[in-house]
């Protein structure tokens, strides 16, 4: 949960559209789909009757482009990082294989001539699937649900676009707010590291997740603790000529740049033999905010925006592997943030007495933190100070990442 897509163009009003083909679940659901339609949703401001609505329709389909994915929350699902979801998540797989084979034996039948049925069939052997997610994620997912619902009805909250009081960014952070999503790691109920059979307890009051990057997209000033190295950061207050993030990125390879930054070598040459390219680990955990914000970006885009290195279009085994190849980076970086959020909560059980000690990280400030960037907040009697803290790492790189820059542009004036 929790990516923002920035459009490139305004809409007229709010509609929800998912990136990727529906399940299709009833007869009309696939006479529409036949006909090239897809189910809407409206919500808008009755100019007579004073009230919010929803109107849902039958539309023809549209091709939105996305210029990126600012990823601001981690969900845990099959990262293994809670105990009590691990059995449901693999009865969930076990039934997505069986339905996948039950299946099977209909991907040859003709969709011009038995869509109907074909739907149909899907809708049976799937349904195991969707009541087996429903069991393990239902609380965790009508936790974000009701709350984006409650906003959306809320008539406080204008749902109209302008370009400086609520366009993409805005409305996206008027969504999260109040979220309880203000931690870097999740919170934990009352009592949770006395309590054992408290961690067992499958509904908590605040949605469980992996990583949070704050509410906020970036800082909104370039003054206030700038990360130069973030590709978000960059795409977010410089000209960019409404090319996506993937394309904008390629400055940071093509041209000399003064601030390139790690992540996107998650974009090529990652554990392909190459010796001087890094490490898939390191690559993906440099700016973790970035990283999996450039792989979000990668699953909205089309296929006929990627092309071989003499400049061809992909064939089709290379569009598969580009897709399991970002699946597989997807995997990884869930890997390591369940590892992550597991091991600090086991150590906090472990060592209950270094908690008074311990300093709860800051969704905003430490979602950015580079992977060789510190930051302290001082303590006065055992009492952290929050208004005084510390970064280190950032400044001194920055001068350093200038100073190289200003070298290679001067010895390629001179060869």
């Amino acid at each position: 949960m929790g990516g923002a897509l920035v459009s490139c163009r305004p809409v007229p009003s709010l509609r929800f559209q998912s990136p990727s083909p529906q399940l299709i679940s009833t007869e009309e659901d696939a006479k529409a789909d036949s006909q090239g339609k897809s189910f809407y949703g409206y919500v808008y401001d009755h100019k007579d009757c004073s009230r919010r609505l929803l109107e849902t329709c039958y539309d023809k389909r549209r091709d939105m482009r996305s210029l990126g994915c600012a990823k601001r929350v981690v969900g845990g699902a099959f990262s293994e990082h809670e105990d009590i979801f691990t059995e449901g998540e693999n009865t969930i797989i076990t039934r997505f294989i069986e339905a996948k084979n039950a299946y099977s034996s209909w991907m040859g039948m003709s969709i011009s001539g038995g869509v109907r049925l074909r739907r149909a069939k899907m809708q049976k052997v799937v349904q195991p699937v969707i009541d087996a997610i429903r069991e393990t994620f239902l609380h965790e997912i009508d936790l974000y649900l009701k709350h984006f619902a409650g906003v959306l009805s809320n008539r406080a909250n204008i749902l109209k676009w302008n370009l400086q009081k609520n366009n993409c960014q805005h409305f996206n952070e008027m969504l999260l707010k109040d979220l309880s999503i203000t931690l870097f790691l999740h919170r934990v109920p009352k009592g949770f590291f006395d309590n054992e059979n408290l961690r067992k307890e499958k509904i908590w009051p605040h949605p469980r997740y992996c990583l949070s990057f704050g509410a906020d997209i970036d800082t909104p000033i370039a003054l206030l603790r700038p990360q130069t190295r973030s590709i978000i950061w960059n795409f977010y207050h410089k000209k960019r000529d409404y090319c996506d993030i993937i394309e904008f990125g390629e400055m940071f390879r093509t041209k000399l740049c003064e601030m390139p930054t790690e992540s996107w070598e998650v974009l090529d040459g990652i554990d392909d033999g190459d010796t001087r390219s890094m490490p898939l680990v390191d690559a993906l955990w440099s700016i973790p905010r970035d990283s999996i914000s450039i792989l979000q970006t990668h699953l909205l885009r089309h296929s006929f925006r990627y092309s071989t290195e003499d400049g061809k279009a992909l064939s089709e085994l290379q569009w598969y592997e580009n897709r399991l190849r970002i699946f597989h980076q997807l995997d990884v970086f869930l890997s390591l943030s369940g590892a992550l959020v597991k091991t600090l909560l086991e150590e906090s059980i472990e060592k209950q007495h270094l908690l008074p000690k311990a300093t709860f990280m800051n969704a905003t400030t430490f979602g950015t933190l580079h992977a060789t960037e510190k930051f302290r907040t001082p303590r006065v009697f055992g009492y952290e100070l929050p208004i005084i803290s510390f970064l280190s790492g950032r400044e001194r790189d920055w001068n350093k990442r200038a100073i190289e820059h200003n070298f290679r542009k001067l010895r390629k004036k001179v060869s």
